[in-house]
């Protein structure tokens, strides 16, 4: 959760003020999480990186993808609330049995049903 505040609020500081991230508020959001995370400036290319070792071990996405998606959605249009039809289950039945239904994308994020992504 505060990865995603901390991705919103870098979001919303490049579009309106500019947001100061240092080494050390990124130390504190992620104390005591394993995880990483580089931010790089559009404009100067300068990066910040947390947990260099972690970024650089290549790994699968997870649910990170689930994140992008549902904002490419929203952005364009195409998801307008996150109570809509989302997930239209295709019978097929799997171990997580959240996901053999039909789910709202609200639904979606809270049983991280990877197939509706």
């Amino acid at each position: 959760m505060k990865l995603i505040v901390l991705m919103l609020l870098i979001l919303a500081g490049s579009l309106s003020a500019k947001v100061n991230i240092s080494p050390t508020s990124l130390d504190s959001v992620f104390a005591g999480k394993t995880g990483g995370i580089i931010l790089i400036d559009a404009k100067s290319g300068e990066e910040l990186v947390f947990n260099d070792s972690l970024i650089n071990k290549r790994t699968t996405p997870r649910s990170t993808f689930k994140i992008w998606n549902a904002l490419l959605g929203i952005e364009t249009g195409i998801l307008a609330s996150a109570d809509q039809p989302f997930w239209k289950w295709d019978s097929v039945s799997r171990d997580i049995v959240q996901w053999n239904k039909d789910l709202n994308l609200r639904e979606s994020f809270q049983v991280s049903c990877v197939p509706a992504f």
